[in-house]
């Protein structure tokens, strides 16, 4: 009996079904990588707008993934894919910025969202571990000096050396002045 395997978009749609035994083949046989990622390129955004060629695009890709199958809708461009690459390098090599890349693992079970993966969650972080913690050792002391902001210091430095912006010092001057007010 054959298994199949669904990958779905991030709204439940259905874009690719697969035999297990044809994605095994892809990721052992031709050495396509045991990550599974579905690509979802905004056509408009991704694209039009910012005049990138899809075929350049999708033929970039295959320096890094190999291509397993590809759909072209009206707004969307949906490309499944597998790779040897973690999901943080993948997000550097497939130039999708208002689309979706969504991890799968090698029996089609969705793993995650990586352009809106979470950070690291804590919540699962045991009480009593907690409580071993010496929080005040890990506090910085304020009492010995003060805190300087940055950008302040960087105006106020630029101020003393006698150094004149030539872009955008009405920004500084009002973000320094702002400041100023804040404390008065």
């Amino acid at each position: 009996m054959k298994e199949n395997l669904e990958f779905k978009n991030k709204n439940g749609e259905l874009i690719f079904e697969l035999e297990k035994s044809a994605l095994t083949k892809v990721t052992s046989e031709y050495k396509g990588g045991e990550h599974i990622y579905l690509l979802e390129y905004d056509y408009v955004k991704d694209f039009l707008i910012i005049n990138r060629d899809v075929g350049e695009t999708l033929e970039k890709l295959k320096d890094y993934f190999h291509i397993i199958g590809e759909i072209r809708q009206t707004e969307k461009i949906y490309v499944l894919t597998s790779t040897v690459l973690e999901a943080d390098m993948v997000t550097m090599n497939v130039e999708i910025e208002y689309g979706a890349i969504l991890e799968f693992d090698l029996n089609g079970k969705f793993i995650a969202d990586v352009l809106n993966q979470e950070k690291e969650d804590f919540s699962a972080v045991n009480a009593d571990e907690l409580a071993e913690l010496d929080l005040e050792s890990l506090e910085v002391s304020s009492k010995d000096k003060p805190y300087i902001d940055p950008a302040e210091a960087l105006v106020q430095a630029s101020k003393e050396a006698g150094a004149r912006g030539y872009e955008r010092k009405d920004v500084l001057k009002k973000f320094a002045e702002e400041k100023e007010q804040k404390r008065a």
